[in-house]
């Protein structure tokens, strides 16, 4: 029996990934965690370390997931996987031990926040008519810019680093969900 176009569970995986929807409920799912962030002290960066990993998990599955999708190229699709399983390495190990996730929390979010960032710029710059252009350039680059602060500088208090995290994933979530609402606009009407 044929199956239907768009109806192999892959497809449907990956355009759930990459759908206006999902790009929003990932974009309020990171304001709240920076916003979480910014509430916790350093007597609480244990549970910040939990999130932290958890957050890693969900990015991974997204990435990976995206990583299907039908537009991606060979080169994309590995640069996608490459970053969704990193995410998912990481995730796992900060979950797994929160401690050293505390104190490595910089040093692990900066080389996350640098691959991911520069893997954004250049999936944004190769791909010319794509929605959203300008906003997934210029999150790439700032993603990238603050894992090398957090690279360049893991010597901050772990105070400082989470109303820098809890700041920067606010950012990162309002771009999502702005992005989320222009990927609507041009999603087909069903």
């Amino acid at each position: 029996m044929a199956q239907r176009a768009g109806s192999d569970p892959e497809e449907m995986l990956a355009a759930a990934a990459v759908s206006w929807g999902a790009v929003l409920l990932f974009g309020v799912l990171t304001l709240l965690f920076g916003i979480a962030a910014m509430f916790f002290t350093e007597e609480s960066l244990k549970f910040i370390a939990f999130l932290f990993g958890l957050y890693l998990l969900v990015v991974g599955v997204f990435r990976f997931l995206a990583a299907f999708a039908p537009h991606e190229s060979g080169g994309e699709r590995a640069l996608t996987l490459l970053v969704g399983l990193l995410a998912l390495c990481l995730g796992i190990l900060a979950m797994r031990n929160t401690v050293e996730t505390v104190k490595l929390f910089g040093v692990l979010l900066g080389l996350f926040w640098l691959v991911d960032g520069v893997v954004m710029f250049f999936q944004a710059v190769a791909h010319r008519g794509t929605a959203s252009r300008g906003w997934k350039i210029f999150l790439g680059l700032i993603t990238a810019l603050a894992g090398i602060v957090l690279v360049a500088y893991p010597g901050i208090s772990l105070g400082t680093l989470t109303i820098f995290v809890g700041i920067w994933l606010m950012i990162l979530g309002v771009i999502e969900i702005v992005v989320a609402f222009q990927l609507k606009k041009l999603a087909p009407a069903s």
